[in-house]
């Protein structure tokens, strides 16, 4: 059983549960189940972080030698200073508790960019050094940079076609 652990910054949104759903389902083909749990994990465990320094995230950061911090950049050991912005990180810890991967990154978007990374058993726009992967999750300023707004995406009004039916 893989325990999945959101940190207090993260919330079970719609896009979190798809995300998580799609993951459970490639996690089957191996055997392994995931459980969710409002308490810190012991054994196998998936932490969902964002970079906002916390308490709660210090256990699985002291480990790589990352601190979390506001600034822009982030220093991590053997990639340097690594941009927040539209960049996650992938940090495994194997300890005698059992296998923990950490998730980090910028924003809960950014954060669902990278568990379907993960899904899709393929770290393809990661990069990869010993335990830490450093994964492209958008562009410099974050995955979405807000230039289409919902109401230039919705500003059509629906229309719904009626299908006649016997008897209607």
């Amino acid at each position: 059983v893989l325990q999945v652990y959101l940190t207090s910054e993260v919330r079970m949104t719609a896009e979190t549960t798809a995300a998580l759903s799609g993951l459970q389902e490639s996690l089957r083909y191996v055997g392994i189940s995931i459980e969710i749990t409002d308490e810190q994990p012991n054994g196998d465990a998936l932490i969902l972080g964002l970079y906002t320094p916390s308490d709660e995230l210090l256990d699985y950061v002291k480990p790589f030698d990352i601190e979390l911090d506001d600034n822009e950049f982030i220093n991590v050991p053997g990639f340097g200073e690594v941009g927040r912005y539209g960049n996650a990180l992938l940090l495994f810890n194997a300890n005698k508790k059992g296998n923990t991967i950490t998730l980090l990154a910028d924003t809960p978007e950014d954060l669902i960019v990278l568990l379907n990374t993960l899904a899709s058993n393929s770290l393809s726009g990661c990069i990869q050094q010993g335990d830490i992967a450093v994964c492209s999750v958008g562009y410099g300023g974050s995955y979405s940079d807000g230039s289409e707004t919902e109401t230039e995406a919705t500003s059509e009004p629906a229309t719904e076609e009626v299908t006649p039916t016997p008897g209607g």
